[in-house]
């Protein structure tokens, strides 16, 4: 059975992985995965987050 991830808004992401918000709008541009809830709001799983981090990290 798949693990449910907990969704992260972007001011939680922004303070977990200590970014700025428009660092975080930037990666949002170069292909961070979220994804989009009532009102456009948008969400973010740490995975996804770590693995954009991650790839970065390598190039």
């Amino acid at each position: 059975m798949a693990e449910l991830q907990k969704m992260l808004t972007m001011k939680e992401v922004c303070g977990y992985f200590r970014i700025s918000r428009p660092t975080l709008h930037a990666w949002l541009k170069r292909g961070l995965r979220s994804y989009k809830i009532a009102n456009s709001q948008r969400r973010f799983t740490e995975s996804d987050v770590q693995e954009f981090i991650d790839l970065g990290k390598q190039n």
